[in-house]
């Protein structure tokens, strides 16, 4: 049961952080249309940070779940940059994918939805390669728990 608790909180984690990541990605994409379009073509700007955090926070799901099940008792070490690439693309395209075919609003055309899915399978493969290599080179659970006896302002007692 505590190894579930601890894939359920690193999934929790990478989806706030996927979700974090799409966010920014949003806003940056609302500033740039904010300056660019005409005020009448463009959504509200907080729908961009939403909907693209909304977004994101599937895909790292998605990816983390595909992670989760495919890498059996694994460890997040023994994990190549290729597999994780490979699961990120499928996340990341199958989300609009998925989007298209349950949200009736939103129906792209054949070229723009397999643009759309081929985009989102390249922003997924690289996010999971960046998230990858920053969890392999994050300090272990047991390092961040061992401190030193001596804080940072010293040993408390006065010279």
């Amino acid at each position: 049961m505590k190894v579930f608790f601890r894939k359920l909180r690193g999934l929790l984690g990478l989806t706030v952080l996927g979700a974090g990541a799409g966010g920014i990605f949003g806003a940056a994409w609302g500033l740039l249309e904010l300056l660019l379009l005409s005020p009448g073509l463009r959504p509200p700007f907080p729908l961009y940070m939403v909907g693209w955090g909304v977004v994101g926070a599937m895909a790292t799901a998605g990816f983390g779940l595909l992670l989760t099940t495919t890498s059996g008792r694994h460890r997040l070490e023994d994990v190549s940059p290729w597999r994780a690439r490979i699961l990120g693309g499928i996340a990341g395209a199958a989300g609009p994918i998925l989007l298209n075919l349950l949200v009736p609003a939103i129906v792209f055309p054949a070229g723009i939805g397999l643009l759309v899915a081929a985009v989102g399978g390249a922003v997924g493969a690289g996010m999971a390669s960046a998230l990858l290599a920053v969890a392999k080179t994050a300090p272990a659970t047991a390092e961040l728990v061992a401190e030193p006896e001596e804080s940072l302002l010293g040993s408390g007692s006065r010279p």
